[in-house]
């Protein structure tokens, strides 16, 4: 799982405004908050971090994985965690900081794969024979 692949998931997860919540990382369908996820990952809503949460334990944790670019863009917004950019934003505010993390990695990705391919080539050219 990538850093990407943890955000998107997050995206998906959070797009509903009732599937989005805050002062809690879980949410119940009664609405208590929960301090860790129930078992089977039933959960009515979550914040930031209770979505990166699910997604991650979804796909095994992958323990060294995380929204990096996401913290970057709430640090940029003013927040010194991610928790209070959750809990003292919108909504709206919260999908716009998790498209502005998706966006910054995939524009990075399109470089990342020029280098590879020009890497590629150079080492066909360098195994052609010379005319």
């Amino acid at each position: 799982m990538t850093e990407l692949e943890i955000l998107k998931g997050m995206r998906v997860l959070l797009a509903d405004p009732a599937r989005w919540t805050q002062g809690a990382f879980w949410r119940d369908a009664a609405g208590h908050g929960l301090s860790c996820i129930p078992a089977g990952g039933e959960f009515q809503s979550c914040c930031l971090l209770g979505a990166e949460a699910a997604v991650r334990e979804a796909h095994g944790w992958f323990p060294n994985v995380y929204p990096d670019a996401l913290y970057r863009v709430i640090a940029a917004r003013g927040f010194d965690s991610t928790s209070d950019f959750n809990d003292r934003s919108t909504h709206s505010e919260v999908l716009s900081a998790i498209d502005e993390a998706i966006a910054i990695l995939e524009a990075k990705q399109p470089s990342t794969c020029a280098a590879v391919k020009k890497l590629i080539d150079d080492a066909v050219r360098a195994t052609e024979p010379v005319a």
